[in-house]
């Protein structure tokens, strides 16, 4: 008997690779920027997430007095993400996107320089209500950059190359939090703010490029 044919398997067409991705960046300037601003605001933004603590912590003086409210504190902060998001949602209805990201940038350098001037300075009796403040107004920044940077990487990376690009944008920010991560070991807190305070002002002039 003859042996039974093997059926022939189909080779799939071949997704965008990561060269096709980078030669669609470099063609279209806000597709850079898209990148750059995302790079930017979230590496500073998970910098923030590691310097949070120690710092609130040393506003209510010292981790005993900051342990039983630190759960408290961080639904706060959790909360403030839903006001940021439901903002932006009242935003997007009255002003262009690229409007409402430069004015979100620009807010979180705001919060940042707060909490770095806060660090390094006396603010007195109200040092603690500042830094949670700046915390507070920083995460409605984070709850409205979601939605805001997703309606940048819709409006102008193709489709085809959403995911390539996406992963493309992640290999600034990795190195963005590596290097933030490490240099909380030898830097003091009020200038790790102040290097995020300087990421967001970058985000917002990019922003402004469009």
């Amino acid at each position: 008997e003859a042996p039974e044919e093997r059926p022939s398997r189909k080779r799939l067409p071949m997704g965008p690779t990561i060269a096709d991705a980078f030669k669609v960046m470099l063609a279209d300037k806000k597709i850079m920027l898209v990148g750059t601003v995302q790079s930017l605001f979230e590496g500073a933004m998970y910098v923030f997430v590691f310097n949070w603590v120690p710092t609130l912590a040393a506003a209510s003086g010292g981790f005993g007095a900051f342990a039983p409210v630190q759960g408290l504190l961080f639904s706060c902060l959790m909360a403030a993400i839903s006001i940021g998001g439901e903002l932006y949602n009242y935003a997007f209805g009255a002003a262009p996107v690229e409007g409402i990201g430069v004015a979100i940038y620009a807010a979180a350098s705001v919060c940042m320089a707060l909490l770095g001037m806060c660090s390094c300075s006396d603010c007195g009796p109200f040092a603690f209500l500042v830094q949670f403040g700046a915390c507070l107004g920083f995460e409605v920044c984070v709850g409205a950059f979601q939605p805001c940077i997703a309606t940048h990487r819709s409006k102008y990376v193709p489709d085809a190359q959403q995911s390539t690009v996406n992963n493309l944008f992640r290999l600034p920010l990795n190195i963005f939090v590596a290097a933030g991560t490490m240099l909380s070991d030898h830097l003091r807190p009020h200038q790790i703010f102040v290097v995020c305070a300087a990421a967001h002002a970058l985000a917002a002039l990019d922003g402004a490029e469009w």
